[in-house]
């Protein structure tokens, strides 16, 4: 980790590092891939927006907390 005021040289070496070193690398892809497949693509998007509505129309009223904004259930 590198501190709040790193420079681009800094963050050049770091990436450098990791780039040369197989095992770091191959770590850093495998953690990468897990993060898309769990969290960082379009499906995963989806089912947070979806599972928010929801969350969302669950109040009585249907209005959004703090907003007072009114979303009609879907029929």
């Amino acid at each position: 980790m590198l501190p709040l005021d790193a420079g681009g040289s800094e963050y050049a070496e770091l990436i450098a590092g990791i780039y040369r070193d197989d095992q770091r690398y191959g770590e850093l892809v495998k953690a990468s891939r897990a993060a898309f497949e769990s969290r960082l693509n379009w499906d995963a998007w989806g089912m947070s927006v979806t599972k928010l509505i929801h969350e969302m129309l669950a109040y009585k009223g249907n209005s959004i907390p703090h907003t007072g904004c009114y979303i009609s259930p879907i029929n």
